[in-house]
């Protein structure tokens, strides 16, 4: 009885081992999407900015729009110029 019982722990001990390693496999083989985005999108180096402004095309995309891809500052300023009240000089009238 204590041989069987011995017998089945080792056997779940051995399943155990085999599905841990076969899950660690399939994660690292696995691209993340958001690893993903941010190499291409993201980059540090000036140079690559440089590389990657000097590249840029524009793409029409689904929607018909040529827009694909907008910089986090270059966002920050346009929404900065929207909330600034536009001054209308009235006309004089003669």
């Amino acid at each position: 009885m204590k041989l069987i019982l011995i017998g089945i722990i080792v056997f779940l001990v051995i399943l155990y081992i085999y599905t841990y390693v076969r899950y660690k496999k399939m994660k690292n083989s696995r691209i993340s999407a958001v690893e993903d985005f941010k190499n291409k999108y993201h980059k540090k180096t000036e140079s690559s900015s440089k590389k990657q402004s000097d590249s840029l095309k524009s793409y029409t995309t689904k929607y018909n729009s040529t827009l694909d891809y907008v910089d986090r500052k270059q966002l920050a300023e346009e929404t900065m110029e929207m909330k600034q009240p536009k001054i209308v000089p009235k006309k004089l009238r003669f």
